[in-house]
């Protein structure tokens, strides 16, 4: 497997994942204009609280489990994968259930610690309860990953998206329940979807409780456990301590920039679905540590177009998303956490080369160190800045996790990354980032000049530099 195919098979899988995940997230944003138009901005506030605290709890219900599932799936031979996946499906059903159980009834003491008020209780019983169906709707579409079957994984994305677009509009715009009702549609559409999903692949899950394979993938899960949760946190703290250091409509602009900036996401998750599968496929070629950072550079190249673009269109995105004149500032913050998620689509490359040698026990430290900046640039710079304060804080957080990152991850994996041309692909991203900002403030038609012309320099600074080449480029269209 020549390197320019395994990228092309990267890209081939990313592609159709990344389908199933527009479909299943992109009905956020084609909510996001009813959420922010029917609820006042305090209550779409406490919306984008419950859906950060979710996020924080995810990693706790899930307990890399799922992970532990992709790792081990490949572990045992073809008629014993049904009794690894039956055992992940099993333990976390009883591991959810139990969990959600505890948080439902610890609501009533836990609710205030995050947010004063009579609506904090609700918003831990649904986030708990939201945290608790994701995770089951996941286990059906991780069993499609690691069988490759992303033209199905795609097919439930799609139900999962219809579903929620419908109960949420249902609940909000027409039985009017308010913030709660958002969320409740997002539950039972997670309910629907994992039920859908358990049916496509019930084949898969015809197997038997194995107490020894789940002890192994306990102890390889464990430290994946607070990685996942710092991961989570990363982005999903900020409500809470803008909500902490600033107001509930501080909170709900900067939740309509992270959305805004979230679309890159769909494009950096779809890879990152795609890419565990070909890493570990990669390492068993002589020539591994090559092929992964040939690929390296192709994804974060492809990740960077998008981000750029991404960055030059804020403004049109924000007045598409959130109409309200309440939610312009955003702008000022969405550039910055763009740029912090393309960085963090490095760090994740780097990073998975730890699962080669199975020294993930070094995952927690990477992704604790940069929370630990973050948090304390959080504290040093919302008061001040607001949400541009915590933007530029998410950003500096994930710079310092790449830094780590690399410094672990060529200790006991060594891959001869392309530095120079990975070096200006950041600087020429931060760029972007600088023209894109300093573009929002022209009148309109000069702004859309300045903005075009930084993308266009963009693009063919990558070609003057080569780090992206004609060659390479024919070389994936000639693996279709």
């Amino acid at each position: 497997m020549s390197i320019p195919t395994t990228s092309y098979r990267t890209l081939k899988h990313t592609l159709a994942y990344g389908v199933g995940l527009v479909f299943q997230r992109g009905t956020n944003y084609l909510l996001l204009p009813l959420l922010t138009t029917l609820l006042s901005p305090a209550d779409y506030g406490y919306y984008a609280l419950c859906f950060s605290v979710t996020a924080i709890l995810v990693p706790l219900f899930e307990f890399a489990m799922l992970t532990a599932l992709a790792r081990f799936y490949f572990d045992v031979e073809a008629d014993e994968r049904p009794h690894v996946a039956f055992t992940v499906l099993a333990y976390l059903l009883a591991h959810t259930v139990v969990l959600t159980a505890i948080l439902t009834l610890g609501a009533w003491f836990i609710g205030p610690i995050i947010s004063e008020g009579p609506q904090t209780r609700r918003l831990l019983v649904l986030a708990a309860a939201s945290a608790c169906l994701s995770t089951l709707n996941n286990v059906p579409l991780i069993v499609l990953r690691v069988q490759e079957r992303s033209s199905v994984y795609a097919l439930l994305g799609a139900v999962r998206g219809a579903l929620n677009l419908v109960l949420v509009f249902v609940f909000v715009a027409v039985v009017e329940f308010g913030w709660e009702g958002a969320i409740g549609g997002d539950i039972l559409a997670s309910c629907l979807a994992a039920g859908i999903g358990a049916v496509a692949v019930r084949k898969a899950l015809k197997g038997e409780m194995r107490f020894p394979i789940l002890s192994r993938m306990i102890k390889f899960a464990l430290p994946i456990v607070p990685m996942n949760l710092a991961a989570a946190a990363f982005l999903s703290i900020d409500p809470l301590f803008i909500k902490t250091l600033g107001s509930m409509e501080e909170v709900a602009t900067y939740a309509v920039a992270l959305r805004v900036a979230l679309i890159l996401n769909l494009v950096v998750a779809a890879f990152q679905t795609a890419w565990p599968v070909t890493l570990f496929q990669m390492a068993e070629f002589e020539d591994a540590p090559a092929r992964i950072a040939r690929s390296t550079r192709h994804a974060l190249a492809a990740m960077s177009i998008v981000c750029s673009a991404l960055m030059l269109l804020v403004p049109e995105l924000v007045g598409i998303l959130a109409p309200s004149d309440v939610y312009r500032v955003s702008s000022e913050a969405a550039p910055l956490i763009l740029l912090g998620l393309w960085v963090n689509a490095g760090v994740y490359m780097v990073m998975s080369n730890l699962h080669i040698p199975k020294k993930t026990g070094y995952l927690p430290l990477i992704y604790g160190s940069g929370l630990a900046v973050k948090v304390a640039l959080n504290f040093a710079w919302i008061p001040d800045y607001g949400i541009v304060g915590a933007a530029s804080a998410t950003l500096v957080g994930y710079l310092a996790q790449c830094a780590v990152a690399i410094w672990i991850s060529r200790s006991f994996y060594p891959v001869p990354y392309e530095v120079g041309k990975l070096a200006w692909l950041l600087a020429a991203t931060a760029l972007v980032c600088g023209a894109a900002r300093f573009s929002y403030d022209l009148s309109y038609a000069p702004s859309v000049l300045a903005r075009l012309g930084a993308l266009v320099l963009f693009m063919a600074s990558l070609m003057i530099t080569g780090t992206v080449g004609w060659s390479e480029i024919r070389a994936l269209r000639g693996r279709r």
